[in-house]
């Protein structure tokens, strides 16, 4: 099973590419805390698309809204510290995050935590982009203000290139 905070759905969403999502993992579980930030950003006119696509995805049963019992303590936004809650609480499951505090805590815990950079990997791996729409996602995504520091954008363009 595979947990998801805010970002990493809203970077699929900017993008338009909630498909590089699918190619991966059958669905995507959000909080009722998540699925709140998500609605909380539709009251933005800048993110009316992608929050509509949000919205099909939920109505199409892609993602998955679960409400929590019990949410622990990290210090982190709703959230993120629902999601982290909901993962373990379900066990086995997969943390869907770009927020570097969330990552931190996730693994702290014992979660395999996941980003948007792995699913695009992914996708060039399993050959459902090409290197070349690989990078102008990337791009794409950076020029939106995901942030991918220049030596990590260094390894994933060695990554790729192989």
């Amino acid at each position: 099973m595979v947990v998801s905070n805010t970002t990493t759905l809203l970077y699929f969403s900017k993008l338009g590419r909630i498909d590089l999502l699918k190619n991966v993992y059958d669905s995507i579980t959000i909080t009722t805390e998540v699925l709140a930030e998500l609605q909380y950003k539709d009251k933005i006119p800048a993110y009316e698309r992608e929050i509509h696509t949000i919205q099909r995805a939920i109505a199409e049963k892609y993602i998955i809204v679960k409400e929590i019992k019990k949410m622990n303590k990290y210090g982190l936004d709703g959230g993120e510290t629902s999601a982290i809650s909901l993962c373990l609480e379900l066990g086995d499951t997969v943390f869907l995050s770009d927020d570097k505090a969330a990552r931190r805590t996730a693994q702290s815990v014992g979660l395999n935590v996941k980003g948007t950079l792995f699913i695009l990997l992914k996708n060039v791996q399993q050959h459902k982009i090409d290197r070349t729409e690989f990078f102008q996602l990337l791009n794409s995504l950076i020029l939106q203000g995901y942030y991918i520091s220049a030596e990590l954008y260094a390894q994933i363009v060695q990554k790729v290139r192989k």
